[in-house]
């Protein structure tokens, strides 16, 4: 009951001085409507973009399809984007651009200029992810075309900075690929000179001809001599003429030194042939991986000197129609409500202490 009386009471207050209280209201909110109407009006200007796969960036591998190219960036892609958009380089280069000392009348060789300058940029130029994962970057200001002009150089900053950063990486890449390169036909220059050498060693030209050669060669100038000895010493037994005895004596002997010649050949031919089969079989291969590493490398030149954008553009900042602050009626309704509730606070606070009094 006492509580329902309380309430009653503090009803039955208010409303004996609702009069001033509403009056007190009403004036504070005409004054604070004409104060925000001293307010300047600002313009908002956004653009927003997704961050950029560096897979865009890469020489596609030989023989890869295009279906595992990857487009859109990965979250440490957006965070790499975000955190370009936030870097003092991108906000130099605002402050270059649009010469914002003058643009915030704010004097340069006062105390503290760079400091208030970045204060004042940090709260009209925002970098924000959205829900979809996008960079979003916003620029305020009281020209509206100049809040889209610069909100736009902004991101094209960004990708700028993007890109140089991926460049850089491919620039070291492509280096590296250049001296392996350089080290790698060193190398094949000598396996080239040593097999030269082993070949001239060993009178080896074509393994496989060769020793087919000599396997066909061999055993007919064999058979030849064999067959020329054995009809000297059957007409040398049986007294032959002297012209041809000396005849196939003369056939003998140069068959003997055709086959002599040849067996060292031969010989030699074996003795090189493990030797060189292995270092033509390293040379091959070695020559085959040489021609992908220089396809690899022209693959990395042609990326490097190709354009690539670091980011996909999905809205590009538009001159705004309207304002973004300051929201005059909300400023208007909460002066409106605070005074409201300060008013009916202090006249229930004067009647308490005049009812402690009496």
């Amino acid at each position: 009951m006492n509580q329902r009386e309380n309430l009653l009471d503090i009803i039955k207050v208010l409303w004996d001085w609702r009069k001033r209280i509403i009056g007190t209201t009403l004036v504070a909110m005409i004054l604070a409507a004409g104060l925000s109407l001293l307010l300047k009006n600002y313009y908002r200007s956004s653009t927003i973009f997704y961050a950029a796969h560096t897979d865009l960036a890469k020489p596609s591998s030989i023989g890869e399809s295009d279906h595992k190219m990857l487009y859109y960036g990965e979250s440490e892609d957006l965070n790499r984007m975000m955190s370009i958009s936030k870097s003092g380089e991108v906000v130099n280069f605002l402050i270059d651009k649009f010469n914002l000392f003058d643009h915030y009348e704010i004097d340069k060789e006062s105390k503290n200029a760079r400091h208030r300058l970045n204060l004042k940029i940090n709260k009209l130029y925002t970098v924000t992810k959205t829900k979809y994962d996008a960079v979003e970057l916003a620029v305020e200001d009281q020209d509206p075309a100049f809040a889209t002009e610069m909100v736009n150089a902004a991101r094209d900053k960004v990708n700028e900075i993007g890109q140089k950063m991926v460049k850089s990486s491919q620039k070291s890449l492509l280096e590296s690929y250049k001296q392996n390169i350089i080290e790698k036909n060193k190398e094949l220059n000598i396996l080239s000179d040593t097999l030269a050498f082993l070949r001239s060693k060993y009178g080896i030209y074509n393994l496989l001809n060769q020793s087919s050669a000599y396997a066909e060669l061999l055993p007919s100038i064999e058979s030849k001599y064999l067959n020329s000895q054995a009809i000297y010493n059957q007409l040398s037994a049986t007294g032959g003429h002297p012209d041809t005895l000396k005849k196939y004596q003369s056939l003998t002997k140069g068959y003997k030194r055709q086959f002599d010649n040849l067996k060292g050949k031969m010989d030699l031919f074996n003795e090189g042939y493990i030797p060189v089969f292995n270092l033509e079989k390293e040379q091959k291969t070695f020559t085959e991986q040489f021609a992908i590493d220089k396809q690899r490398l022209k693959s990395l030149e042609t990326a490097y000197s190709a354009p690539f954008n670091s980011l996909h553009l999905v809205e590009e900042g538009t001159e705004p129609v309207y304002k973004s602050r300051p929201k005059r009626s909300i400023i208007v309704l909460g002066v409106g409500m605070l005074v409201f509730l300060l008013s009916s606070a202090t006249v229930l606070l004067l009647h308490q202490f005049g009812n402690q009094e009496a």
